[in-house]
């Protein structure tokens, strides 16, 4: 299994490789992920953990690994994190559940305790 790290430092120099072939394209992106995440109605530990769930429902070890991590920097507990895996197996099935009882756990030992949990 991947080392989540090593998962998140690619994806971060994909981030910069992509805005080096097409900035205009990425600036507009990351505009409009800016919007979606300012604070209005969600507060940013439930995006969050909704983001956790959409991840493993679109088995995205990339997605996986940056969600958690910063759903535990939001203040998730790794309860609130297992338990919206199990809500998202209900609706996407045994995939979801592989990638929760594998990488998302996985994700959970290696950032954890960097957060106390």
């Amino acid at each position: 299994m991947e080392d989540p790290k090593a998962i998140l430092e690619d994806f971060e120099w994909g981030f910069n490789a992509l805005g080096k072939a097409d900035k205009k394209r990425l600036d507009a992106f990351w505009s409009f992920l800016q919007t979606s995440y300012e604070p209005e109605y969600v507060d940013e530990k439930t995006k969050e953990l909704i983001l956790v769930g959409a991840a493993l429902c679109a088995r995205c070890i990339y997605c996986i690994t940056y969600h958690c991590r910063d759903a535990l920097k939001a203040g998730a507990s790794r309860g609130e994190i297992v338990q919206t895996g199990w809500i998202v197996t209900v609706m996407c099935g045994g995939p979801a559940m592989a990638y929760m009882m594998t990488y998302l756990m996985k994700c959970l030992d290696t950032f954890g305790p960097e957060f106390g949990k």
